[in-house]
């Protein structure tokens, strides 16, 4: 089992060299087809569907090896490109740590808004171990591009770390013009528990948020209480 083990992170971080030194990455296969003709499942249909089924199956078996093509496509001004990898590392999670300073790379190469937006969702399926990219991330907070801002502070509340610094720009983040943003910082807050109880009386005055928008205003006001109780709890559980 330790020797499976050693020859799948030897081959992942053989792929990641060969991509760093500007080679092209290779595309593993499975039953017979390339895993990029797998991800193309991502475009059709939704999650559940048969095709995102069979593609979630494809990267599963791949598994680390196909880190090197994803990141590659990460690397494309193409959002579709962007979005396959982003939805294929939602199967390899947290297994695809080695690849966060490729990652952190990339978003600072800044190819396109939706290279950035899906790499800082890809820090979001990592989940912890993207550790690394808080401080990328927090920068993020306060780009001028909406979607880059709430991504990024979704991706904080995911990896949720490092909350003395985390809290307080999600504090920031929940006066944001943009309701996604708002939304998104909230939902984070929620993540860091009782670390985050600075955070209440700016989320009880959400519950009131007035975005001009009815739907946003419902979700923006869902994720304010979600939190609060998640910061309520996890004070119970203290004490």
């Amino acid at each position: 089992m330790k020797k499976a083990v050693g020859l799948m992170l030897a081959g992942s971080l053989f792929g990641l060299v060969c991509l760093a030194r500007g080679e092209v990455p290779a595309d593993p296969v499975y039953q017979g087809k390339s895993l990029s003709e797998w991800l193309r499942g991502y475009d059709h249909d939704g999650r559940g569907s048969k095709l995102w089924d069979a593609a979630d199956d494809a990267v599963r078996h791949v598994g680390t090896k196909a880190i090197p093509l994803l990141l590659e496509k990460l690397r494309q001004p193409d959002g579709t490109g962007n979005r396959e990898a982003s939805m294929a590392f939602i199967v390899l999670g947290a297994e695809a740590r080695s690849a966060v300073p490729s990652l952190i790379k990339i978003y600072q190469e800044n190819h396109s808004g939706d290279s950035r937006r899906a790499v800082e969702d890809v820090f979001s399926w990592i989940g912890p171990e993207a550790i690394e990219a808080i401080p990328l991330l927090l920068q993020a907070a306060t780009n001028a591009d909406m979607g880059i801002r709430a991504n990024a502070a979704w991706a904080l509340g995911e990896i949720h770390c490092e909350a003395k610094i985390c809290v307080p720009a999600l504090i920031q983040a929940l006066k944001d013009s943009d309701g996604w943003t708002r939304l998104s910082a909230a939902h984070a807050l929620g993540k860091f528990g009782i670390e985050a109880q600075t955070a209440v009386p700016a989320l009880t005055k959400l519950l009131d948020d007035p975005d001009p928008m009815v739907s946003m205003r419902i979700q923006v006001r869902s994720e304010a209480k979600g939190a609060l109780e998640k910061i309520q709890a996890a004070e119970r559980d203290l004490y």
